[in-house]
């Protein structure tokens, strides 16, 4: 939880925007209730948006810059206004939720404690309908993605907001 958003931890960030030269990258919302959360943004934002002025060189920054709500209950004031459809992998979604989360194995070397079971439906010859067993925070995420999923026209999807987008002709 002690992540700075300082001037070493942006100029870190602007040398790998100008070594990788990303045409999009995803960050991190700033407006989190957790400090790492919030100074991981704001440093991310600033060293990938700002990389030339912390290099002192013209660097090429990526077109487009889009930013992801940490978790419901951490983020705050977040408008997203692109969405990725997430249907199709939302078990894998719930199981790197479950495993990567808190108190699961990756983290914390520890078997996930479940809560709560989602069914998810589909064709029977997939092998549908499955059962997913969930963590608080795997069956917090997938109503998120739920609820985005609502806003436009899919069962899940994954949420940005946007920083940077390049123009595009629309008619």
């Amino acid at each position: 939880h002690h992540v700075p958003a300082d001037l070493e931890l942006k100029t870190r960030l602007a040398r790998i925007v100008a070594e990788v030269r990303p045409n999009i990258a995803i960050l991190v919302s700033e407006n989190d209730h957790w400090t790492d959360h919030a100074n991981t943004g704001r440093a991310a934002k600033d060293g990938v948006l700002f990389a030339h002025g912390y290099l002192g060189k013209v660097v090429t920054s990526p077109a487009v810059v889009l930013r992801y709500a940490a978790a419901p209950y951490q983020t705050w004031g977040f408008q997203p206004d692109v969405f990725v459809d997430v249907t199709e992998e939302v078990e894998r979604v719930a199981w790197l939720t479950n495993e990567l989360g808190p108190g699961g194995r990756v983290l914390e070397g520890k078997v996930p404690r479940y809560g709560a079971r989602l069914t998810l439906q589909g064709p029977p010859q997939q092998g549908y309908p499955k059962e997913v067993e969930l963590t608080a925070q795997a069956q917090s995420l997938l109503a998120a993605d739920a609820r985005w999923g609502q806003m436009c026209g899919v069962r899940f999807a994954e949420a940005f907001e946007t920083i940077r987008r390049v123009p595009q002709e629309l008619w």
